[in-house]
């Protein structure tokens, strides 16, 4: 009982082994747990030994088999250790009797078998040990007590199909024969093995074919152990990764799409992206040719008419032939790149209409400059289509095709497009800039955009980073219900697109422990009152900023220009001040309401306390006893009967009830003197002396503090052990009546579920700090809109302010000149600052007359 584990030193390795296992047993985060090992048996014929080879291959660093031991002399070259243990017939029956070999055979005089400590010296590196094993190999693993994943790889039973598998692979009949005997005897042992224990094996896999058997296993060992195995190992990185209704064994499809302006790079990732995920990539224009010209198709002669009159081909030929083209074999299997289609919104709608979505869309960005500087060495084969670039790196025929004869002839053909030039570079991309908008928001949910104007592997990471995203965030993201969210501030800590949808991750700032949520946004923005953004200024190339500080110059409607040579987003932030302070209104009174026990007090001393150059308590007064510890003048002022029914006769309360046989009101003595002190008074009231403010007119907050239930507030209530059961049931009686009479509608101004103090205390601040602002100040706005010197309205709005103070947005502008209108109300000082994530020109302000 001294010690809670025993280690054998029989040697070192092993030893430290058990050691460190068990360690992890109590602090898996310091060492962490060992891999279970994985025992596949099944018949040779099933291809066993195969299957073992494969993993071994796929995934060499993260399997291993452990050294096996032998009585049988070593063969020239074996190393002991290393190909086996070789070990004296007298170890190995000693090791037989300290129960050291979770399995162990003699054949002709031969020991054979697999020590534990074999196993562990595998899993000590962190790998799953593999045991290759038939059914009573299995079960004698089984019953000394190996914890692991236990496969078999079951055969056909039926004779003919048996034989014409094995006479695919062997050439002489006699073995062919040997080998169906064997596997029947083998399904034979397994179902005896199963009707003696039916959980022997974790997974019993039917006969399949080698691909598919393969892929099986792989998932069975993925979902128990997913660092030797990962997820994406089985399903790829498209949406089957997290989409069970989607998945096919054998098939890992990634639909990728790869969007920009024209010389932004889009062929050269695509290409990249086809070479590592082994999806076939293709354009609509190769699309196009292959069918109109190489191989006619229906949808191909009939684009031919337009191609052949060097007109527009309609759109809903190019997504039919994309519509073909993705049902194909390879495609169902390994996905598509597609390379810079679609091109308009329009388009978009119409891959919608056919089912066509991507896992993920790719918008490369690029500096005009940059572009034009490509065209210039962009060259073309005619030939094949394909795309030559002697500027850069890698992009040169002798870099690109493998043959040097071929290069050379590539060369000799090469061309120069005829829309590269400078003006048809400056309109693709114009025409671009004008239709990209509406279709980012039309893939906001799966689209990342990239700089391309950077090295190419730098671009390439990134694009990577994005595609393998779900992956990476598999296993740490649960999505919490916005419904479910207590709090009500939260702190943005990150954000991100997962499974097609864009998250938020939420801290809650609450003590005693911050925690982490993960929320969609769409949900999110639903039950949000306020999202504050902050951004990093460091981040914007170019600041300018507005003052209109001198009120005899100030117009009421102005105009500011900004341009832009590249599409860049801005943060317009207005602050706006009137000239002369507002005048000062009375503080407003904060009247708490809810049954004895609610916590009424708890939050009004934490108010108190917070902040108690703000509120102060307006003391009742009351004709009961006081309790013991209570104190007149601060917990209540005792007064006799007969005194106070002669104050509330000459109108000297603002409000009174009777309550258990006891007068209870607030005096405007009382209330006066916090207002003269120039802080907000705080009143604790009953049900009826609400009714009576609000029946007076007296301009309050009226709040209401319930607990989670009648049965949490009789429980609050006995543990203060200052009721008699009488008295207690009084109370809780009249505590559900409260209840029941503050749900009447329009009575009060807010309701504060008091089921955890800290988070009804948070509530509260929100609720009296919207309490201290309901006075409606005049606004400014600030209005940004697209400019056009030839349009006759302003142009496509942007933005707009509305603010007291000061407020900011981010808007994206395309490249080009913009109007930036401002509309501000007479008196009120205002001031505009610009800071945008490219170099931008602002221009000065002109009065809209």
């Amino acid at each position: 009982e001294w010690f809670q584990e025993v280690i054998v030193n029989e040697t070192v390795d092993d030893a430290y082994a058990l050691l460190q296992l068990a360690v992890s047993r109590k602090h898996e985060q310091i060492v962490p747990p060992f891999v279970l090992p994985l025992v596949v048996a099944a018949p040779l014929t099933a291809g066993r030994r195969s299957l073992v080879v494969r993993l071994m291959e796929e995934f060499p660093d993260t399997f291993g088999f452990a050294v096996s031991s032998t009585t049988r002399p070593p063969a020239e070259g074996e190393v002991d250790g290393e190909d086996f243990h070789f070990l004296t017939r007298e170890q190995f029956q000693e090791g037989i009797k300290k129960n050291l070999f979770i399995e162990w055979i003699e054949v002709e005089q031969v020991y054979h078998g697999t020590t534990h400590a074999a196993v562990r010296a595998v899993q000590v590196q962190g790998r799953m040990c593999v045991i290759d094993a038939d059914v009573e190999a299995a079960q004698v693993i089984r019953a000394y007590g190996l914890e692991g994943l236990y496969v078999f790889c079951a055969v056909p039973t039926d004779d003919n199909l048996l034989q014409d598998r094995f006479e695919t692979r062997e050439a002489e009949a006699s073995h062919v024969e040997k080998r169906v005997k064997d596997a029947k005897t083998q399904m034979k042992v397994l179902k005896e093995a199963l009707e003696e224990d039916p959980e022997l094996f974790d997974l019993i896999m039917e006969p399949e074919t080698f691909e598919i058997t393969y892929m099986k296993l792989k998932n069975s060992i993925s979902m128990r152990c997913p660092t030797i195995v990962p997820q994406h190992a089985v399903w790829g990185f498209g949406r089957p990764l997290w989409d069970d209704s989607l998945r096919k064994y054998g098939d890992s499809p990634l639909k990728v799409m790869v969007l920009g302006p024209a010389l932004s790079g889009k062929s050269t990732m695509c290409v990249r992206l086809a070479n590592e995920f082994g999806a076939p990539h293709f354009t609509t224009g190769q699309l196009l040719r292959d069918a109109a010209y190489e191989n006619p198709t229906e949808v191909g002669i009939a684009a031919k008419k337009f191609l052949d009159a060097s007109q527009y081909v309609p759109d809903k030929f190019m997504v039919l032939l994309i519509q073909q083209r993705i049902q194909q074999p390879d495609c169902l299997s390994r996905g598509w790149i597609i390379d810079g289609f679609p091109r308009t919104p329009s388009q978009v709608e119409l891959l919608v209409e056919k089912g066509i979505w991507p896992d993920k869309v790719l918008f490369l960005e690029c500096p005009f400059e940059d572009l034009f500087n490509r065209a210039q060495g962009r060259q073309l084969d005619p030939v094949t289509g394909q795309v030559f670039h002697e500027r850069i790196e890698g992009m040169a025929p002798r870099d690109q095709l493998h043959r040097k004869k071929t290069a050379k002839q590539v060369q000799k053909r090469l061309t120069i497009r005829h829309d590269d030039s400078e003006e048809n570079v400056q309109n693709r991309v114009d025409h671009y800039d004008g239709i990209v908008p509406h279709m980012k928001k039309m893939y906001a949910n799966v689209s990342a955009y990239l700089q391309s104007n950077r090295p190419l592997d730098q671009v390439y990471a990134d694009i990577l980073a994005f595609v393998k995203l779900d992956d990476k965030l598999l296993p740490h993201v649960e999505v919490t219900p916005v419904t479910s969210l207590t709090a009500t501030e939260y702190t943005v800590v990150e954000t991100a697109k997962f499974k097609q949808v864009q998250l938020l991750k939420l801290q809650d700032l609450l003590p005693p422990e911050a925690k982490f949520y993960w929320v969609q946004l769409a949900e999110f923005v639903k039950v949000t009152h306020c999202i504050q953004l902050h951004y990093r200024y460091e981040d914007f190339k170019s600041t300018h900023k507005v003052d209109l500080l001198d009120l005899s110059q100030v117009p009421q409607h102005t105009a500011i220009w900004l341009e832009s040579k590249e599409p860049t987003e801005v943060l317009i932030s207005l602050q706006v001040a009137p000239p002369e302070p507002p005048k000062e209104e009375k503080p407003l009174p904060l009247v708490f309401c809810g049954p004895s026990g609610a916590g009424k007090s708890t939050l009004i001393h934490r108010l108190m306390a917070e902040w108690p150059d703000k509120y102060a308590f307006c003391v009742s007064s009351t004709t009961r006893a006081p309790r013991e510890g209570e104190q007149s003048g601060t917990d209540y002022h005792f007064v006799e009967r007969a005194a106070m029914e002669a104050a509330i006769a000459e109108g000297g309360f603002v409000e009174h009830a009777e309550v258990h046989g006891n007068l209870y009101g607030t005096s405007k003595e009382s209330l006066e003197a916090v207002v003269a002190s120039g802080k907000s008074p705080v009143l604790d009231v009953d049900l009826q002396g609400v009714k009576s403010l609000k029946k007076a007119g007296v301009a309050a907050a009226l709040l209401f503090v319930t607990p989670p239930s009648a049965a949490a507030l009789e429980e609050r209530l006995r543990l203060r052990h200052t009721e008699s059961e009488e008295t207690l049931r009084v109370r809780v009686a009249a505590a559900k009546a409260e209840m029941e009479g503050a749900s009447k509608p329009g009575l009060f101004d807010h309701v504060i579920l008091n089921d955890d103090v800290d988070k009804a205390y948070e509530c509260l601040k929100v609720v009296v700090l919207t309490a201290a602002e309901r006075a409606a100040p005049l606004t400014c706005r600030a209005i940004t809109s697209a400019y056009d010197w030839t349009a006759e309205s302003p142009g496509q709005m942007h933005a707009n302010l509305a603010t007291t103070t000061a407020q900011s947005v981010m808007v994206a502008l395309r490249r080009g000149r913009h109007l930036l209108k401002t509309a501000v109300d007479r008196g009120f000082y205002n001031s505009i600052s610009f800071r945008s994530t490219t170099e931008i020109h602002v221009g000065p302000v002109h009065e809209i007359l």
